[in-house]
């Protein structure tokens, strides 16, 4: 069995402790079966230096993918 969780809370760079009971729960989740995890972050603290930042993570059975939206200033 496959589960696709997509969250809106999950802990990244620019909010570290954000959602860390989703991670808990995938965690134990994937002790079972395969997870996979989908979440994106705007970035309002302009800690990237482009536009779209993708960091996938893989582990045996559980693998997470963080996207990161810039903000973009428009005049």
């Amino acid at each position: 069995m496959k589960v696709l969780w997509l969250t809106s809370w999950y802990p990244n760079k620019v909010s570290p402790t954000n959602g860390d009971f989703v991670q808990r729960h995938a965690q134990a989740t994937s002790l079972f079966c395969k997870v996979d995890i989908i979440h994106v972050e705007k970035d309002t603290n302009n800690l990237l230096d482009q536009s779209i930042e993708i960091k996938k993570m893989l582990k045996v059975i559980l693998v997470k993918q963080l996207f990161y939206l810039r903000k973009i200033n428009c005049l």
